[in-house]
């Protein structure tokens, strides 16, 4: 048996519309797009179900760094380095408290602040050539500029001033939070902050194209806070690069010049999203507040994951060489209650794979509806616009409630169009006996698939999913299905692998009865092959193996589930 992982199950936050929350938002991979709940698509176009199917498709974003790794920008590979073991000799040694109001005295110094060590900067920082905060440290800065300095802290770092700017090629790397109350202002530098970014005004710039890329990385959410109505922005411009981990949270948001901001969780906009000539990546934009507007102008690039929502009150496409793609394979959803087209001669670039829902058009200075959408290559009479997309306001496409993990973007159902196939014509079903009445929960991962008694490196899972988490079991047998076999080759025997890991929570909520019968095999585990059921089609040869035990230096409780399929010639 391998060795087993101990899974902790993850009660993510359940954030409703763009209110401002300061607690870190949990960015687990959540599915993939246009699959059945708890499902993994191989890319021998089979699909691996743990537990009962949904009623519907339900589309959710995986934005997996493998599989989007073309759209992420530099700014997300900037992280933090060790904090030094030994302090140079020739170094400046903070241990009680050092005051610098003036840092010419300072000139190309290194100053190391010792965790029990306090640094007062009532100054620019200009001459200082470096400046470690190790951890349990404290730095106040009340100063504006802090230029060519590389400053890391692994402590507390405090910014008291309200105008705030890094430049000359400074390098600021933070592990915790970061609040600015005001403006702070990046160019021609790098800021790294391992927690969250609070600020009421950004602006991440670059003043010289020969000047390495100015950066931001934030692993938590950036929040504007404080901000005046239509006059504080987060801007991001002229080739710069950012990117954030977690909720970006803001009133107004430019993205010009061609910079390029990665959000990967969800970007949260109340008032003016204005893109011209930038790229946003972002796992989910929520717009829906009826206040808000989104501007697309000039050469503006829209990327979401397969499976990611878009969702506008109000929605403007201001030229015609406005690019929406997707990241991965397969479909995602532009959703607006009005879009206004400038042009009526215009071919729109959506990519193919897009839902494209709006309750009222206008375009040009129209009244709202005088115009409609059509798909490409259709018939373009009197007041039709060609787009290309045919997924137009399709009957039954819905943005799903967020909840749970799927905070960072909660997926679209879509409608099924297809008539219900035949029972098992195309599916073989396998139900395992867990002696449990009550829901439960289990996180699954290893998938594999052998062919002919070989791992088959040459197959991979879609988005590369590695693990689906928090999976309800509530039926009254635990089931894996798998689904597409009439795509496997005949005359070959294919076989499915997953394990399933008891969540901590769920065990410990088991009665000892049913712990005893979990374990009740030797130290290989119990072997329930035979108390298992399979359903499966006609010319289709199956065999299982079905084992349950404990695994792990933590004793995790699993399941072990090996389907071996084999497709007889017709």
């Amino acid at each position: 048996m391998r060795k087993g992982l101990l899974f902790f199950p993850v009660l993510a936050l359940a954030i409703a519309g763009c209110s401002t929350n300061d607690e870190f938002v949990d960015l687990s991979n959540s599915g993939s797009a246009l699959l059945p709940e708890n499902s993994v698509a191989f890319t021998n176009h089979t699909i691996l179900t743990i537990g009962g199917e949904t009623e519907s498709p339900v589309a959710l974003a995986n934005f997996s760094r493998s599989a989007s790794a073309s759209y992420v920008n530099d700014a997300c590979q900037l992280g933090m380095e060790e904090a030094p073991a030994v302090i140079p000799s020739d170094g400046i040694i903070v241990e009680n408290e050092l005051v610098i109001r003036n840092d010419n005295a300072y000139d190309n110094a290194s100053i190391y602040v010792k965790p029990s060590g306090k640094l007062v900067v009532e100054s620019d920082i200009a001459k200082i050539a470096s400046i470690t905060v190790l951890e349990g440290g404290q730095m106040y800065f009340s100063g504006k500029g802090i230029d060519g300095v590389k400053l890391l802290c692994y402590g507390d770092l405090y910014i008291t001033s309200d105008d705030v700017i890094i430049a000359k090629d400074a390098i600021v790397k933070t592990a915790g939070n970061l609040t600015v109350d005001g403006s702070l202002n990046l160019k021609d530098g790098e800021l790294y902050v391992g927690g969250d970014l609070t600020c009421t005004i950004l602006n991440v710039d670059q003043t010289a194209s020969w000047h390495k890329t100015t950066a931001l990385h934030v692993m938590g959410n950036l929040t504007q806070v404080n901000a005046e109505k239509n006059k504080d922005v987060i801007t991001f411009g002229n080739k710069t690069v950012a990117c954030i981990e977690g909720v970006l949270w803001a009133d107004n948001v430019d993205i010009v010049s061609e910079s390029n901001v990665h959000v990967d969780c969800k970007l949260c906009v109340n008032q003016e999203l204005n893109i011209n000539s930038g790229t946003l990546n972002a796992g989910y934009i929520d717009m829906s507040a009826s206040s808000s507007y989104a501007t697309l102008d000039w050469a503006a690039k829209i990327n979401l994951p397969a499976g990611g929502v878009a969702d506008f009150a109000n929605l403007d496409f201001n030229r015609d060489n406005i690019n929406w793609g997707i990241m991965g394979t397969g479909n995602a959803l532009i959703n607006c209650v009005n879009l206004r087209i400038k042009s009526d001669k215009t071919i729109f670039h959506i990519n193919p794979g897009y839902y494209l829902n709006y309750q009222k058009l206008y375009v040009g200075n129209s009244a709202e509806n005088q115009y409609r959408l059509v798909g490409p290559g259709k018939a373009v009479e009197g007041n039709d616009i060609e787009i290309d997309t045919e997924l137009i306001n399709v009957e039954g496409v819905k943005i799903n409630t967020p909840e749970g993990s799927n905070v960072c973007n909660p997926g679209f159902t879509i409608p099924d169009t297809d008539p219900e196939p035949e029972p098992d014509d195309d599916k073989i079903v396998i139900e395992i006996p867990d002696g449990i009445e009550d829901e439960w929960f289990l996180k699954a991962d290893d998938f594999a698939i052998r062919v002919d008694g070989k791992y088959e490196e040459s197959i991979k899972i879609e988005g590369g999913i590695e693990s689906l988490d928090g999976v309800k079991i509530t039926e009254e047998n635990l089931k894996v299905t798998i689904s597409g076999v009439g795509n496997l080759a005949a005359n070959h025997e294919y076989t499915y692998e997953v394990w399933l890991w008891v969540s901590e929570e769920t065990w410990k909520s088991f009665s000892d009865s049913q712990k005893a019968a979990w374990v009740s095999g030797d130290g290989n585990g119990t072997d329930i092959t035979d108390l298992c059921k399979v359903t499966a089609p006609k010319g289709y040869v199956v065999r299982k193996n079905v084992y349950k035990g404990l695994s792990g230096h933590t004793d995790t409780p699993y399941i072990k589930v090996s389907i071996h399929i084999t497709k007889e010639e017709i």
